[in-house]
């Protein structure tokens, strides 16, 4: 909290403008169909975000599913009145910010089918913590899903004492930059600083690797934070219940992954298994689980896992097959693998086959039923699939069902596979473009690096009007103002001309990486 004599931490440094997929309601949804409920479809839908920064978040929602309400609250007028100028430009009038606390909201903002409050819980004092859990049971929607992330025990006792060590060291210093500096390297350097190799040192090591990969505003704002409260998620949910409001899942998954247990822990926590919270709580303390996002629902609802439920939704699998078998109808398993580096391993014939098809098509969406058909012809049958073959099939998917490897979804692809006749980009990413963005945001809500100029320029141009003719002869006259520009600064006289058919090619090719990095609509 700000005072009127000491700036607001998130108007002197701005948090990054991040998207949060798993926040939103299209991914929020099938997990919640499954689990029983009957959620709101993202289309058609109230989302309220509490602590939105500058609703970069909200704005990828709105651009997928324009007919939805979205509002959100944020206390840095600063982060506010960025985002509402860049909602303003990408023509999103369906989003509403507000700067204020989130503790001012009471029962009559709402109802919202979906409510997000990412990266406040555990940075915020005591009764604004408490806020974040009122204001969720009293706004949220008989079938309402509220998505809540904070930092779980025991792992983020490392995190903590990183923290401890990263505050001590600048607590004289203001600047904020310098600040983030000093207070990675003290941990580098207390990484290399004894000549012992004991578990502290290969700890400081491990966590100095991990800072390398953090922004400098996200550090100043996680680890350099005056507020820092991590939980146990048995503890979350217990205070949770207390406000009405019961576990569902994690965004993550919709069934808790019992992944990398010996056989001795696998014994030793089956009879927990009727205990979905209990099971999930030693799960975080075999793996040491730092962070958590967590769906609530309503007390009234009892979650129950319902894989049938599956035959309504779309099917993809973003993990591709790493071992060669001779033939998909035998037991012998199959191993998938991630970009990531996430992994499965499946020995049903039938699962085997269905996800080698949506492997193959990917990132394209199947129906249930047709990827079940597909998957049958691949097996060389020409029959329905069983009923007990289907079963396995909805089992695995339910197990594997995480960022990376199968997804499942509501409805077909929101974007364009490949460019069209007359493309049209992502009005979004545009509006960043136009605002001096270096990096935009994609039809799947993630960050996508766009710094060359000519790209940037290439983009703007993707209104539907231009067609390849018209692209080429735009990107020809840029190309060769820049290299005009170029020849001028290092005092050539000349400029050569671009060649043709080169810039054709690198035409064709700059359009099919924007329909990769999912930034064309059509």
């Amino acid at each position: 909290m700000s005072s009127d004599s000491t700036p607001f931490a998130y108007d002197v440094v701005a948090y990054p403008s991040l998207v949060h997929p798993q926040s939103h309601p299209s991914q929020v949804a099938p997990k919640a169909i499954l689990l029983g409920l009957r959620p709101a479809p993202p289309e058609r839908c109230r989302v309220l975000e509490l602590g939105c920064g500058d609703g970069t978040n909200l704005a990828a929602m709105a651009h997928a599913f324009p007919q939805s309400a979205y509002v959100g609250i944020d206390l840095s007028a600063v982060a506010i009145a960025r985002g509402q100028a860049l909602i303003a430009d990408a023509g999103l009038n369906s989003v509403q910010l507000h700067a204020g606390s989130l503790t001012d909201i009471d029962a009559s903002w709402g109802p919202f089918d979906y409510v997000i409050a990412h990266g406040v819980y555990s940075w915020v004092p005591a009764p604004v913590r408490e806020a974040v859990l009122r204001v969720t049971q009293q706004v949220l929607a008989p079938q309402g899903v509220a998505f809540i992330s904070y930092l779980a025990l025991p792992g983020a006792h490392l995190r903590e004492m990183i923290r401890t060590i990263s505050r001590f060291h600048t607590s004289a210093t203001a600047d904020p930059e310098r600040k983030v500096q000093e207070g990675i390297s003290i941990i580098g350097f207390l990484g290399r600083a004894s000549t012992e190799e004991g578990l502290y040192q290969q700890i400081l090591r491990a966590e100095f690797e991990k800072l390398g990969t953090r922004g400098h505003s996200g550090f100043y704002h996680d680890e350099l934070s005056d507020i820092s409260t991590p939980f146990l998620m048995s503890e979350f949910c217990a205070d949770a219940q207390r406000h009405g409001l019961n576990f569902l899942t994690e965004a993550e998954y919709v069934e808790a992954p019992a992944y990398a247990l010996t056989d001795e822990a696998e014994k030793s926590l089956a009879p927990l298994r009727g205990n979905r919270i209990l099971l999930e709580q030693y799960y975080d303390f075999v793996h040491g689980r730092r962070f958590r996002q967590t769906l609530l629902c309503r007390t009234h609802h009892t979650p129950q896992l319902q894989r049938e439920h599956l035959t309504s939704l779309y099917l993809a699998c973003a993990a591709t097959p790493t071992d060669k078998t001779a033939d998909l109808r035998s037991s012998e398993p199959l191993g998938f693998e991630s970009t990531k580096r996430s992994t499965f391993r499946c020995n049903h014939a039938l699962s085997k086959a269905v996800f080698c098809e949506l492997s193959a098509l990917y990132p394209v969406r199947l129906p249930y039923a047709e990827a079940v058909a597909r998957g049958q012809a691949r097996l060389g049958r020409s029959d329905p699939a069983s009923p007990d073959d289907e079963t396995h099939l909805r089992n695995y998917i339910s197990r594997v069902y995480s960022p990376g490897l199968i997804e499942v979804h509501l409805g077909p692809l929101p974007f364009a596979v490949t460019p069209g006749a007359r493309p049209v980009g992502s009005g979004l990413a545009q509006a960043q473009v136009r605002r001096g963005d270096p990096s935009v945001l994609n039809l799947d809500g993630r960050s996508i690096d766009l710094m060359d100029p000519v790209l940037r320029a290439l983009l703007l141009l993707l209104d539907g009007n231009h067609d390849r003719n018209d692209l080429l002869r735009e990107v020809t006259r840029i190309v060769s103002i820049l290299q005009a520009t170029n020849e001028d600064r290092e005092g050539a006289s000349t400029v050569p001309q671009p060649d043709p058919a080169i810039m054709a090619e690198q035409l064709k090719g700059a359009l099919q990486e924007f329909a990769r990095a999912r930034l064309l609509v059509g």
